[in-house]
Parts: structure tokens; sequence; C-alpha cells
């Protein structure tokens, strides 16, 4: 998008002002919008200071309509012609009928806030609807049933124009069935990006190799022992059948998985003959509760507090004594994530004052040690897992890349052996250890790998070693797109440094580029070093899965959850297709137009 505006600002230079030198150019261009659609005042603005004003919002909005992927295609197929005019096209600027509009919406409306889809039938909804036009449920299921098919062969155009890619997948249970989530994440072509795009997310076929070679006369119960058996070899075979669906190789095309450490997926790694990157996220969370396991003072810490918000949460009596006094209710941790443990901690010490009060009352039992040295040690304790916990939010972000995910990590292992052992510093006396977060740490099944890739994605290929070239051998390409970086940040300062943000902190580790590599790799930021949006994608999910949802169609939830997840891959362009192309078995039966 800045290569599209730069090149529209120059254009404007050029056209107002051909021949008059850089002095003479006036501090305001102001260009003319031949769009007669323009809602942006018919004017585009150009500033001799700060340059192009008004691109993105202007061009988005006059251009392609709101369709930032269709301004995006415009651009590369007229940026060579001479004029500003020429790039504005009036073909592009041509309004889609009144009744996609109304459609279109009413489809973000449905997915993007996970509403039933008979709420486009409800008339207190329609009422308050800006449109006229009117749909049925069963019009609406068929065009979102017929835009899932149209995103994926644009998922299928785009991975095989990337040619490799990286896999992420994890798995979840809800009302007794299993699903499967399946990512891709590779580079686009157009702009040499990452893209992470969902390819599936279903439960297993309950049939194997052997039994689509055996005959039909299967017992039930037979099938229905198999569907239980979430193996590896099975995994293996559904994601073999989710490629093929999308016409790709995925021997050829996946490069590496990134999922959680279960051995089902270092086995899957192996069937598939790929590397296992292991989730960073994951690690964080197993060494936090190794610390917790083996520092007695904070394992006794933890307990006292969970008792006390436990029986205070439980129990009406010590709730409602508890409301008198603060709006803030108790918080327990779960066994699953180890950041409850901090939210418990400081919902604790924020309510503290009113636990006392409460526990001082006869109506209630609870017990809360109110001694000063147990606060002490609750506000270190807390101290520590804050730190931590600013490390896991980071992870948690969308498209982190391993180099990310492993420089956050080498950050925190920093921190804690600088800055553990002084006084006043906020993690003084820290035990966190490197059993599971090291770079060689024993869960890591390809450090070779996963180190090279780090070297790749830091623009350090001259630091690797031939074990980690030979790993990733794949990643060979004619090319170099590596960029330049900074320093080490060496600070000592506590204050000054950990009061960075990690973003920064990340950006001052990474290393210049060194223009005489040996070897040329690719562009690997497609290989991400966390599943984060594979548990987004569980949290979606339970959205849509509700508890009054909770026989929706397996074919629906899917697309449901499919379009959600690759939202950016679908506009109002691919709805009208959809629409026009779609299944009109049902339409002789329901109205599905305007009423």
């Amino acid at each position: 998008m800045q290569l599209l505006c730069q090149y529209v600002g120059e254009e404007l230079k050029e056209i107002l002002n051909p021949k008059t030198s850089e002095k003479e150019v006036k501090p305001h261009l102001i260009y003319k919008c031949i769009s007669k659609r323009c809602s942006i005042g018919g004017s585009i603005v150009f500033q001799k200071a700060s340059g192009y004003q008004n691109p993105y919002s202007h061009l988005k909005r006059c251009v392609s309509n709101g369709d930032e992927s269709h301004l995006i295609k415009l651009f590369y197929e007229n940026r060579n012609k001479k004029t500003v005019s020429q790039f504005f096209i009036p073909s592009a600027t041509k309004s889609k009928p009144s009744k996609i509009n109304a459609l279109f919406d009413w489809l973000m409306l449905i997915i993007e806030k996970n509403l039933p889809l008979q709420f486009i039938e409800e008339p207190l909804l329609r009422h308050f609807s800006k449109h006229n036009h009117k749909f049925s449920r069963v019009m609406l299921k068929s065009v979102i049933l017929r835009l899932v098919e149209l995103v994926e062969k644009r998922i299928s155009q785009e991975m095989k124009e990337a040619g490799c890619g990286s896999i992420l997948h994890d798995g979840w249970s809800h009302n007794s069935v299993h699903y499967v989530g399946l990512f891709a994440s590779f580079i686009k072509k157009i702009d040499s990006t990452p893209r992470l795009v969902l390819l599936s997310v279903s439960p297993l076929a309950n049939r194997t190799d052997e039994d689509e070679s055996a005959s039909d006369s299967s017992s039930e119960a037979d099938i229905e022992e198999q569907v239980v058996e979430f193996n590896a070899e099975n995994h293996v075979r559904h994601f073999r059948e989710m490629f093929d669906f999308y016409n790709i190789s995925i021997n050829d095309w996946v490069i590496c998985q990134t999922c959680d450490n279960a051995p089902v997926n270092k086995k899957i790694a192996k069937l598939l003959q790929i590397p296992h990157v292991t989730c960073k996220s994951h690690a964080l969370n197993l060494e936090v509760n190794y610390m917790t396991r083996l520092n007695h003072q904070l394992k006794t810490a933890l307990n006292s507090v969970h008792e006390t918000m436990l029986s205070c949460k439980q129990k009406l009596k010590n709730s409602a004594l508890l409301r008198n006094l603060t709006d803030l209710k108790p918080i327990i941790h779960n066994q699953t994530r180890w950041s409850g443990k901090f939210y418990m901690m400081q919902r604790f010490l924020r309510i503290r004052t009113e636990l006392i009060e409460i526990s001082n009352d006869d109506r209630s039992d609870i017990v809360v040690n109110s001694s000063n040295g147990f606060r002490a040690k609750c506000e270190k304790f807390s101290s520590w897992l804050n730190h931590i916990n600013n490390v896991t939010l980071f992870l948690q972000k969308r498209l982190l890349t391993l180099e990310k995910c492993r420089g956050v990590l080498d950050i925190l292992i920093d921190d804690v052996e600088r800055y553990g052992n002084q006084r006043g510093s906020p993690l003084e006396g820290c035990t966190l250890g490197v059993k599971y977060i090291a770079c060689d740490s024993d869960i890591t099944s390809d450090p070779d790998f996963e180190n090279g890739v780090v070297k790749i994605q830091r623009n350090m290929v001259h630091t690797m070693t031939p074990e980690e070239h030979a790993a990733c051998e794949k990643l060979r390409a004619e090319a170099n797109y590596n960029d330049g970086g900074g320093d080490d940040n060496n600070e000592d300062d506590y204050e000054a440094v950990l009061g960075m943000s990690l973003e920064d902190r990340l950006t001052g580790r990474k290393r210049k580029h060194d223009e005489h590599d040996e070897f040329s790799y690719m562009n690997a930021d497609f290989i991400l070093g966390s599943v984060a949006e594979v548990e987004r994608l569980w949290s979606i999910c339970q959205f849509i899965l509700s508890d009054t949802r909770s026989r929706l169609e397996p074919q629906l939830f899917e697309a449901l959850v499919f379009l959600k997840v690759n939202s950016t891959l679908w506009d109002i362009h691919l709805v009208e297709d959809a629409y026009n192309t779609r299944n009109d078995r049902d339409d002789n039966e329901e109205n599905d137009g305007d009423e």
C-alpha cells in the first residue's frame, strides 16, 4: 500500500507541476478526483512536507468500493500507466446493485457477530436495517456454502503461487466431538508478506486406509470404536485429504509444522518427514508450571491464595459479604494456562483488605493470611509473574515468526540472569529456569532446523553451522530477502531496559545484513513460532457452538468458522459471484428476494 501511495503521489507532482524545480513546488497540490461517487470531498491533497495526505482512505473507498485486495490488484495492473487519470479506471468505481450491498452487510453481521441464520428473518432486525431488500435463511445458507467454495479456490491458487509453506494444527473437543483445526502459513507472491489461512476445522474421519478397502458390511460398533482413535496415522491421513482437496501435494508443499509438544504431534512430523517446530507459548507455559512446582514458597503462596479465593467464590454467604464491600469478584486459576495464577494473585492483592474484613465477620468462614510478610511475598511473586505474563501476551500476537518468539524468550532468560540478583529489581529472586524455553531444550525435536530458521529470519546466514544448513536445505533459494537490523542492547539499568517494549528490544537484537553470504535462502517469515492463532480458533468456535446452537449442522458450522477466520479473503465482489452462482434448488420453495 505504501508503494501504491508513493506511485500516485509522484504522478501528482509530475502532472500538476511537470517542469518546476523542487524549490518551486507548492506546499499544497489538489487533484480533482474523476469519480462521481467520491465520498471524501472529491479531491486528493498532496502536501510538500508530509507527502500524500489521504491515499489509503481515498483510494480504498473511491476506486475499489472498500475492497483492499481489489485495489492492490488494480495497482499492479495499472502501475505502468502514465497518468493518475488512467489509474482511476471508471469501471473500477462502478457501484454494486443495492441488493448485493444488502446481502453483503447481512453476511458481515451474521458472521462477525456469531448470530444464527434465522436472525435475517427477524421482523425487528429488518425494521431497523437500512436496506429494503429482504432475504430468507435458506437463501443465505446457500450463499454461505457457495462463498466457502470460492474462498477455497482462492486459497488453493495462492498456495500454489507460494509454492511452499508450513502448517499449524491443534485439536479441540466439544459436546463429545473432537475437531481438528488445520492452518497453512505461506508468503503471498503479490506483495511478499506472510499469509495465514484456515484450511479446515472438522472432526477426523471415522475410517482408516484399511477400512476403505474392506467390505461395507462392518458393524456399527466397529465404526464407533474407530472414531475415538485420534492417533498420528489418522491425523496424517486427514491432512493429506485436506491438501488433496486443495489440489496440492502435501509432501512437496509443506516445509515444517508448528504445534505444541504432544507426542502425537511429534509422530505426525515423523510420518510426514518434516521438522517439528515447538510452540514457544506452550514451552513457556511448561516452564512456569515447572518453576511453580520447584519453588516451595511460590507454591505455598499460590495454594493459600487459591483456597481463600475458592472459599469466597463457592459459598454464597462469603460472596454476598464481598459484594457489599467491592465490585471485584474473586478469581481462581485453572490447570491449563499458567497465567491464571498471575491474575488470581493480582486480584488477591487488590481485594486483600476486603477479604481480611470479611474474615473477621462472624457470618463468614474465610481464612486469610493477613500477615505483612505474606503480603510482601505475594507482591514479589506478582512482580515476577507480571513480567513473564508480558512475554506470554507478546507470544499471542498474530503471524509471530519463529525468530521473534525465540528472541523474546532469549530476552526473558537474559532478564532473569541479569536482574534476578539485583536488589530492588522486579525480578529480584526470580527462579525461572531454562529447562523448556532454552534454544537447546529437551523438548525441541529439531534444534538444527529451528536454529537455522532463526538465523535466516535474523539475516545471520553467515553464522549457520553445516548441520543447520543441511536441516534448512528446503529453504534454499536464488534470492535473499533479508533486511538490515540494529545492534544488541547492553544496558545494565533495569528500569530503562525492563521499561522498554518487547518490540523495541527485539529490534535492538536484530543483526545487520551480511551482503556476502555464501548461502542464499528464501523468505522464511512464514515459519511461525506460536500456535496462538489456532487457540483463537477454538475461542471463536465456542461462541458459535453455544448451548442454544448445539445442534448446528456440521457443514454450516465449519462454513461459518471458515469465513470468519478467513474474512480477509472474501469481499463484496466474491459475495456477488456466490449469489449469482449459488444452488437455486430451494428458490421455488422459499422467497429469497424482495418482498
